[in-house]
């Protein structure tokens, strides 16, 4: 009896789990949210594939090596440059940009969104935040910094679009915290 009570608890908790997490990423805990945004269903990421080997000068002071998640061909970080759960992105060409789409959490909430976003130290792209599909933020990044975006939102949707600007290094490294209110 014991063991098919470990079995069909198993069964349970595997089935469970991941629904738990998907919703945990909505709750803020100590500033961190609780499920890595690569996976997260509530948000749509469209990126470039383009790897940087961890020979690249701009991992080497920080021992990070990316994560390929394999369902969506996304590369992450656990922590980079002092960030968690990092995501990396990069234009599909000169012409169309990677995008990150949050609507799904949104359209139907009110809070904030915290964008933190980081470009690649020998590079530069540029940043469009589109709120109700107009822009509301648009600039180029040029310094190896965390650049930091406060946007508002109340049912409405939002999405970060990162050019390309000169086809050079245009990754973009993004890391973001939705608080609810």
């Amino acid at each position: 009896m014991k063991k098919r009570t470990t079995i069909i608890l198993r069964k349970t908790i595997r089935h469970i789990l991941p629904l738990f997490g998907s919703l945990c990423v909505l709750c803020p805990l100590a500033g961190e949210t609780l499920k890595r945004p690569e996976s997260d269903p509530f948000i749509k990421i469209e990126s470039g594939q383009s790897l940087l080997p961890p020979s690249d000068p701009a991992f080497q002071s920080t021992g990070e090596h990316p994560r390929i998640t394999e369902k969506t061909g996304i590369e992450t970080y656990k922590k980079l440059w002092g960030k968690r759960y990092v995501i990396m992105l990069h234009p599909y060409s000169e012409k169309k940009a990677a995008v990150i789409d949050f609507s799904k959490i949104t359209k139907s909430k009110e809070g904030r969104l915290r964008l933190y976003i980081h470009p690649h130290p020998d590079g530069d792209h540029r940043v469009v935040i589109f709120k109700e599909n107009k822009p509301v933020e648009k600039v180029t990044l040029r310094e190896a910094e965390w650049e930091y975006f406060g946007i508002e939102f109340n049912n409405e949707p939002i999405r970060l679009e990162i050019h390309a600007n000169n086809w050079h290094y245009e990754h973009s490294f993004v890391s973001y915290h939705i608080e609810e209110r």
